[in-house]
């Protein structure tokens, strides 16, 4: 049988929560990402996972969160994240948020990935401020902590403490 051949699409594949963060730093590395040396894995225990609600900001900052929106020129991964921020703390299923944004799943994919690229070199973040969830299927559902979501729809003009300007 002839070998499949390489393929640069994107594939969907069904990771369980816990293990998320040590894939996207193994993708991170093999995207020529600042890691070196780094192993997935090697920043320490594992955090268990959150019962009975949702993780937080991840320590996303309202500046960043303010900072992305405005350098942000994905309109697929924009589009995802201003719906996010409309219905925070709910979940968005990746299909409903491509239909959204009048692309195909595939290209919402890909949206990501160039999304989860712009984290890493502006903020050494390995997914933005938002999180996902994959069902037994292999389906993934995003949602954005209500903080968050709140500093995504402020955009630009946010203020940070005392009035100032958090860039």
């Amino acid at each position: 049988m002839p070998a499949e051949p390489e393929s640069d699409g994107i594939v969907l594949v069904p990771v369980p929560a816990q293990y998320l963060p040590d894939v996207y730093l193994a993708l991170a590395v093999a995207m020529g990402g600042s890691n070196a040396g780094r192993q997935p894995g090697a920043e320490g225990p594992r955090s268990e996972p959150v019962r009975g609600g949702r993780p937080g900001r991840d320590d996303w900052t309202q500046s960043m969160v303010v900072r992305l929106n405005r350098v942000l020129h994905l309109d697929g991964a924009r589009s995802l994240l201003d719906a996010l921020a409309t219905v925070a703390p709910q979940e968005l299923a990746l299909a409903a948020g491509a239909e959204l944004a009048g692309i195909t799943s595939q290209q919402m994919a890909g949206q990501l990935a160039g999304l989860t690229r712009r984290c890493k070199r502006e903020f050494d973040r390995l997914m933005g401020p938002y999180h996902v969830r994959y069902d037994e299927m292999g389906k993934a559902f995003y949602w954005m902590a209500e903080d968050v979501a709140t500093w995504w729809r402020g955009g630009p003009e946010v203020k940070g403490p005392e009035g100032r300007d958090p860039r």
